[in-house]
């Protein structure tokens, strides 16, 4: 990427040090690559295509206007890829973590053609080999609600992911529970459920890795997660129903198409994991980041909710610890041993499997 030269752009962030790079020209296209949870961020996406001309807005926003543009052999390599001329491009610079990337939207005027994800970590190369690999197979079992893998390789020291979208400009994201994300939810369950022992899948991974690392967690939070291996352990023992697992079913990954909904980013998917668990991380994800319940608000979002799995036949009390067991060691690796206690997140999880251990 060129700066100061090219076509102008505007770059904001927000207060987690999220940035984007937008195009003025079609940037209510541009725009689909931002997907705010908050009120404020919603107003932007719909008012800024309108009013960034104006310096007022621009400064309220801390806007910075700036120039860039591809460099010719990224333009060439996009442009034979994707079979089009002329495309244009919108910015995501990244979740600010070791794991950083950055997503690229490709488009060419209200026309959304694919996404770019880049990088210069090589274990985040790995999360793009894998995603490539799971949309591959998904695809092959008759998932099609999901992006086709075009390119995945290094270019030049920088590894890129390339990948189709069937995202429109009309593609709606709701941030509840719908019959929709039920359906979804039974037929990846349908088309991908195997029959597998327990010890032998992705989630039992899981387990083990959080049994070599239990002492990273506070030490009044270990009984807690010992108590809720077991639980989980005397119950997955005992089934060997297992099937793919997306990692962040979220409103921010999913959207609706010709009432039809789809998914993106499975970087953190899994083949194996007991059967819908998307919906618990859909609940929970939207309780905490969009929401900002605590424990005991959302425990009764569960009560609620938890018919939703009763109707499909899943013990909600067991999924819900075996989901709070995955995600607690999925960020204490992700952060190397050093997630937060004090973090929102850790807190609420560790308070919730307290709960659900002794219900």
């Amino acid at each position: 990427l060129h700066s100061g030269c090219g076509e102008r752009f505007y770059r904001f962030a927000n207060a987690d040090g999220k940035a984007w790079i937008m195009p003025a020209q079609h940037m209510h296209t541009a725009m689909e690559l931002y997907q705010p949870s908050s009120l404020k961020g919603r107003l932007l996406k719909m008012w800024f295509p309108f009013l960034h001309r104006i310096q007022i807005v621009r400064w309220a926003i801390h806007a910075e206007r700036m120039q860039c543009q591809l460099s010719d052999e990224l333009q060439h390599l996009l442009e034979r890829i994707f079979n089009i001329k002329k495309l244009e491009f919108a910015l995501f610079c990244g979740t600010p973590c070791v794991y950083q990337k950055i997503t690229m939207q490709v488009f060419q005027d209200n026309r959304i053609i694919g996404y770019v994800k880049f990088s210069r970590n090589v274990d985040v190369a790995k999360l793009f080999r894998h995603e490539s690999d799971i949309l591959t197979e998904i695809r092959c079992m008759g998932l099609d609600n999901v992006p086709e893998p075009k390119f995945c390789s290094c270019v030049d020291g920088t590894y890129v992911f390339m990948q189709t979208t069937s995202k429109t400009r009309q593609s709606i994201t709701l941030h509840r529970w719908t019959e929709l994300h039920q359906k979804c939810l039974e037929n990846i369950v349908r088309k991908t459920k195997k029959h597998i022992r327990f010890d032998k899948t992705d989630y039992a991974n899981v387990i083990r890795n959080l049994q070599k690392i239990i002492k990273l967690f506070e030490e009044n939070d270990q009984y807690a997660l010992n108590k809720g291996i077991q639980i989980v352990l005397d119950h997955y023992r005992q089934s060997d129903e297992f099937c793919f697992f997306h990692g962040d079913f979220t409103p921010w990954n999913i959207y609706i198409e010709n009432k039809k909904l789809y998914m993106f980013d499975m970087e953190y998917s899994y083949r194996s994991f007991p059967l819908y668990m998307d919906m618990i991380h859909f609940v929970l994800q939207v309780c905490i980041q969009e929401k900002r319940l605590d424990a005991k608000q959302i425990i009764e979002e569960i009560q609620r909710s938890s018919y939703m799995l009763d109707v499909l036949g899943v013990d909600y009390r067991i999924s819900i610890i075996a989901y709070l067991l995955f995600i607690l060691t999925f960020y204490m690796q992700f952060f190397n041993g050093k997630f937060d206690s004090k973090d929102n997140g850790y807190r609420v999880w560790t308070a919730l499997l307290k709960y659900y251990i002794e219900l």
